[in-house]
């Protein structure tokens, strides 16, 4: 009958291939035989690295392209031994879950049916599994902002499937192997199971959030329940806890409650995840409650990197990701600067190497030292500066009171530094617009020299040649009269001196002196033309060729 509710799949699923297992209580069980078998922690840290691709020749290429180079850094991941814990944890968290929801064994059937008249009568059915240990393997990842929680949940998740398909046997069904929802922003209880049945859908194409979205919360809660046993999800992860509202959630008892129904009554493992913040609300009374049920659900600390080995690691692996023309080395000093001002945040650390390559390439330095590193910190971390300050102190206290962290905007300050490089670009353009102009100028000068010269009867050719020639000669023309002069003396110079050599020849003939008088004409004619068009009597013998342009010079 569910089956129904299935459409389109947005997510591919793999179909399912069942491996032989080790552990006793995991033989004959579809849902655990179709999992990734289970890794050493070699594997898990092969698994969980990601390292970019990178070439030191990009560290030549011009800005524009680096700039796309950097926002690699974000894809860096090098795992450590809590995040090989933190990978065993979920493991075991989804294998163990599913011993008592074995999709083919004497139980499942049943228990799927009675949830599912308690649906239909709009009751809560609490107990689906006698067996099954109540909100066993779940438990708590509290971490500061900014330190890698929410990424490294993402790889361990990486390494299982979404939706396997399992076709064969007796069974027809999508199984969910993991189930990863945010908590809403406005903090309500019922915004976190819309949020529950939206992302199935999203999963498989169903439609479980228009079925269930506006039913009472312990319908939801039922809803929940038969279909974490319908699809056999292996662990449902909460992130951003610290979102919820206890106003929001119709006060902090029943949220409290909410959380102990959801743990020991859904029937699989629930990992939480927030900040410190998240920890207030439920260090005590939630313990409290989850232990008068006999299952303590275990709680992870994650704190920031200290200034040791594994922090060394991580910076040795992010600083080969450099796109400044001059290599930097990771010195002691820097590594001991970038924690000061990091405080070993990843985010943190991460964002003021991204940002401070920006500001080296655009600002032309082209290197990373230490005061640039710490004029960035200055520069972009002033929102986070009193939590940064209260890990320095030390004061969990205060540290507790910080929900979230964006320390830095990356595409804003990505834009703000650009800014500085458009600026020097628009100086090199302007500069490079500003030689044309005088070009051009020098160009008007020329051309108003040659058809002033021209009017004198001058020959084009040896006019424009020698307007070229003083004008390279003096190299910058302040008074055009001053160059007529200079040309005009020139000119009448070389023309004596021709017409002595010529004195001693015979006159030319009466057809010679013909062909001179018709090319003065043609000249004429040429430039009369030309005004016909608008154009100038330089631009017209310019384009009959009679006068060499200088873009030919140039070309």
């Amino acid at each position: 009958m569910e089956s129904n509710n299935i459409q389109a799949l947005s997510v591919e699923a793999v179909d399912a291939v069942y491996s032989k297992q080790i552990i006793t209580e995991y033989r004959n069980n579809p849902a655990i035989e179709a999992l990734p078998p289970i890794l050493e922690q070699g594997q898990i840290i092969e698994l969980m690295g990601s390292y970019p691709e990178y070439d030191p020749k990009e560290r030549e290429l011009p800005a524009q392209y680096r700039y796309h180079c950097i926002p690699r850094l974000f894809r860096y991941f090098q795992p450590n031994v809590q995040h090989v814990i933190l990978a065993e944890q979920i493991d075991r968290a989804i294998r163990q879950g599913l011993i008592h929801r074995n999709p083919i064994g004497r139980d499942y059937a049943a228990s799927l049916q009675k949830n599912y008249k308690a649906l239909k009568n709009k009751v809560f059915c609490d107990v689906l599994f006698p067996e099954q240990p109540l909100g066993a393997f779940g438990f708590s990842l509290i971490g500061i902002p900014g330190s890698g929680k929410t990424r490294a949940i993402k790889r361990v998740l990486s390494a299982y499937p979404p939706v396997i398909k399992h076709s064969s046997r007796e069974l027809n069904l999508f199984q969910i192997t993991y189930l990863r929802i945010d908590c809403p922003f406005n903090g309500t209880l019922g915004g976190l199971c819309d949020r529950f049945f939206a992302e199935i859908d999203r999963l498989i194409g169903s439609n479980y959030k228009s079925k269930f979205g506006r039913s009472k919360l312990d319908i939801q809660l039922g809803a929940m329940a038969h279909l974490a046993i319908l699809h056999c999800i292996g662990v449902l992860i909460v992130d951003e806890i610290q979102h919820l509202s206890v106003q929001g959630s119709g006060g902090q008892s029943m949220m409290l409650n909410f959380f102990v129904t959801l743990v020991n009554s859904i029937g699989i493992p629930v990992v939480l995840i927030g900040t410190n913040k998240a920890y207030t609300l439920f260090q005590k009374e939630f313990r409290q409650a989850r232990r008068a049920t006999g299952q303590g659900q275990e709680e992870v600390f994650w704190q920031p990197y200290k200034n040791d080995d594994r922090w060394d690691i991580l910076l040795e692996g992010l600083w080969t990701y450099q796109w400044t023309k001059k290599e930097s080395q990771l010195t002691d000093e820097i590594k001991l600067t970038l924690f000061e001002e990091s405080q070993g945040i990843v985010d943190i650390v991460t964002k003021l190497f991204a940002i401070a390559q920006i500001r080296a390439i655009s600002s032309g330095t082209e290197m990373i030292d230490v005061p640039l590193i710490r004029q960035v910190a200055k520069d972009s971390l002033r929102t986070v500066k009193p939590m940064l300050d209260a890990l320095k102190s030390g004061r969990i206290n205060k540290i507790n009171n910080y929900e979230d962290i964006r320390p830095i905007d990356f595409q804003i300050e990505f834009d703000k530094n650009l800014g500085d490089l458009n600026t020097m670009e628009r100086i090199r353009t302007y500069n490079l617009l500003e030689q044309k102009r005088l070009k051009q100028e020098q160009l008007t000068v020329k051309e108003q020299a040659v058809i002033k010269l021209l009017g004198l009867g001058f020959d084009p050719k040896q006019v424009s040649d020698t307007v070229d020639k003083v004008m390279v000669e003096w190299n910058e023309i302040n008074d055009i009269t001053a160059l007529l002069q200079e040309v005009n003396r020139r000119i009448l110079l070389t023309n004596n001196e021709l017409n002595k050599d010529k004195s001693s020849q015979k006159e030319p003939a009466k057809g010679k002196r013909k062909r001179e008088s018709n090319e003065h004409n043609e000249l004429l004619q040429i430039v009369e033309k030309g005004k016909s068009q608008k154009q100038s009597a330089y631009q017209s013998l310019t384009e009959e060729g009679l006068i060499w342009s200088p873009a030919l010079l140039d070309s």
